[in-house]
């Protein structure tokens, strides 16, 4: 019988054979990322995957041609979805190609068109489209970021002091639009993976996921069941069995910081606190109420609260991200206080800007909303729980940081309600004048200190 094939112990490792041998290995490697990239039956999300190791393969093997090709190609398809802030973030894996270096020349591109220009100006350029994006897109952190690095550049380096004017004006429209604007909090979930049915890529993993704005768990959760037909959904991460495919989703929020400064201070607008708190979140937690709290004293709520960390601090361009580890922590009455002041005040300053919007003569439908919430405000049954929020202030064995926050949340809960109220007593119509009145009194006498 002939012999095909030499044993691998056979197989001659001079150099020649070497080179050859690792040559074809790249080539089977390469035609496998190409086929998954034009052959992903599982959705964009999946075909973002492949096109990114793609182009981690050609970057590696220095094929910047055709790395930069698939750079624009990917920015395309984000731009279909309308997913701006990703393709921002797309676009920077060109702009990271280059040095911020005036004399280094680069050659020109046909694919995306570039001209001849100094590695400082192509920069500068993809920098610049990259800033529209994130505008668009509404993601002001990343917008200031690069507009920061941008003014230094100009400052510092070549000097353009209209190029830096342009950039101070540029980002004290951001803040402003930061500080008026709406904020869009995207929301997220965590998407566990069970199962031998699923790719080794998913296959017992865990991820956070970034949803659509407003999207609620439910739609998500079926959005992420069309991409995998085949799945069951499960209530809980514990399976019965390891064949087949399982997926486990919960909502979670990105997790603040207590101690951050920003707590420390009353009257700072609502969206500025959210978005420092907000800014680049890499820990997500949801929680849930410890057996044996009594709804009636905030002093004994306490709640246990799951964290998960991720790899990538959102946004990312995959809107994804892996969690690499996960911890358990009891959270405090005086904490869940805070948190708890933090989101009425929230709702509450959403509605005082809606409804300041509106010139006059709102009638009652379109108080409905503003009306209730008021009605609930200044119900001494509903916010007689203020009183366990003053006995948290005035506990020595609590955290005086801990202690400060809570006393800025009450105060800042107190301001924007006022404001309401004021709002209201201009829109309210005149059979509805008494029944403000009346809040306007409870308002007094509750909050009387």
């Amino acid at each position: 019988m002939i012999e095909l094939f030499e044993p691998l112990s056979q197989i001659p490792n001079d150099p020649l054979t070497v080179k050859v041998r690792d040559l074809l290995h790249t080539i089977d490697q390469f035609l496998d990322l190409l086929v998954a990239v034009h052959n992903t039956p599982l959705g964009e999300a999946y075909h973002i995957m492949d096109t990114l190791r793609l182009m981690e393969f050609l970057k590696d093997m220095r094929k910047e041609d055709m790395f930069i090709r698939y750079v624009h190609q990917l920015v395309g398809v984000q731009l279909e979805s309308q997913n701006y802030v990703e393709a921002g973030l797309s676009l920077q894996l060109h702009a990271d190609l280059y040095p911020w270096d005036t004399t280094e020349k680069v050659s020109a591109l046909i694919d995306p068109p570039f001209p001849d220009q100094t590695a400082f100006e192509r920069r500068e350029a993809l920098f610049l489209e990259m800033i529209k994006l994130f505008e668009d897109g509404k993601s002001w952190e990343n917008a200031l970021d690069t507009y920061k690095e941008l003014a230094h550049q100009y400052e510092n380096v070549v000097f353009d002091y209209a190029k830096l004017g342009k950039c101070h004006r540029a980002m004290a429209k951001i803040h402003e639009d930061i500080l008026n604007g709406d904020m869009r909090s995207p929301q997220f979930f965590r998407v566990a993976y069970l199962g031998m049915g699923f790719p080794i890529g998913l296959r017992d993993r865990q991820f956070i996921v970034q949803g659509n704005h407003w999207e609620k768990l439910v739609q998500f959760s079926d959005r992420i069941q069309q991409q995998h037909p085949a799945a069951k959904m499960v209530s809980s991460g514990e399976v019965d069995s390891v064949e087949g495919q399982f997926i486990h989703i919960t909502a979670v929020g990105p997790e603040h910081d207590l101690m951050h400064p920003v707590f420390q201070r009353a009257k700072i607008p609502p969206n500025t606190r959210e978005f420092l708190l907000q800014k680049r979140p890499r820990s997500f937690s949801c929680s849930r109420p410890l057996p044996g709290n009594d709804t009636g004293r905030p002093s004994s709520w306490w709640s246990e609260k799951t964290i998960y960390n991720t790899a990538e601090r959102f946004p990312t361009i995959l809107r994804r991200s892996e969690i690499l580890s996960i911890s358990t922590v009891t959270v405090s009455p005086v904490e869940n206080a805070i948190e708890a002041v933090t989101a009425k005040t929230r709702e509450l300053s959403l509605l005082e800007k809606r409804y300041a919007d509106m010139k006059s003569g709102g009638d009652g439908h379109n108080l409905n909303p503003l009306t209730t919430s008021l009605t609930g405000a200044v119900d001494s049954s509903v916010n007689g729980r203020l009183g366990g929020y003053r006995e948290l202030i005035d506990d020595e064995g609590v955290a005086i940081e801990l202690r400060n926050a809570l006393r800025m949340a009450i105060l800042d809960y107190v301001f924007v309600l006022k404001k309401c109220l004021a709002v209201h007593g201009q829109l309210v119509p005149n059979p509805l004048r008494s029944m403000h009145e009346n809040m306007m009194r409870c308002m007094s006498s509750l909050f009387v200190d």
